[in-house]
């Protein structure tokens, strides 16, 4: 993980791990992450809840580790290691959020740092700070923007149209 991603993520919320997650099939930097470093519990300016802090087996469903949720969606990591927006009651379609789980948390503290930043700005420093916003989130996931139904485009398309 990028270093000030961990250090931004450490110096603003408590971050859980959980032993728990080595009995599934992901990757040695999920692993990692989910495992060594940690989660934070909550992200309110996205209404994301992780299920870091419970001391409950994480839950594994349709071949996905569920790891928190978001507006009633479950965050799922899927066997290819990336990280999906799932229904569980199959209303609404699956989204793709990021290609793993290292890119997810770079874009949340993109996210949050862009929100502090324009909690003071104009209108038109909004404006330009979200394109820097969007020019580093396709630096570090281009995938994550690739489609307009993406999560992250999502949000993106949110976050312009509040601003522009």
């Amino acid at each position: 993980m990028e270093q000030d991603t961990f250090e931004y993520l450490k110096n603003h919320f408590e971050l859980h791990a959980q032993e728990a997650y080595r009995s599934f099939r992901l990757s040695s930097d999920t692993m990692r992450i989910l495992c060594e470093t940690g989660l934070p519990e909550e992200i309110e300016d996205l209404n994301i809840q992780f299920y870091m802090s419970s001391p409950e087996k994480p839950c594994f469903a349709d071949n996905c580790v569920v790891i928190g949720n978001d507006f009633g969606t479950d965050i799922r990591i899927n066997s290819q290691d990336e990280v999906i927006s799932v229904d569980p009651c199959g209303e609404l379609p699956t989204r793709f959020v990021n290609t793993n789980l290292e890119a997810f948390l770079v874009f949340i503290v993109i996210f949050l740092k862009f929100r502090e930043q324009a909690a003071d700005a104009s209108n038109d420093e909004a404006e330009r700070m979200l394109r820097e916003v969007r020019k580093e989130f396709e630096k570090a996931d281009a995938k994550a923007l690739c489609d307009e139904e993406n999560c992250w485009a999502v949000i993106l398309e949110d976050m312009e149209s509040e601003f522009m």
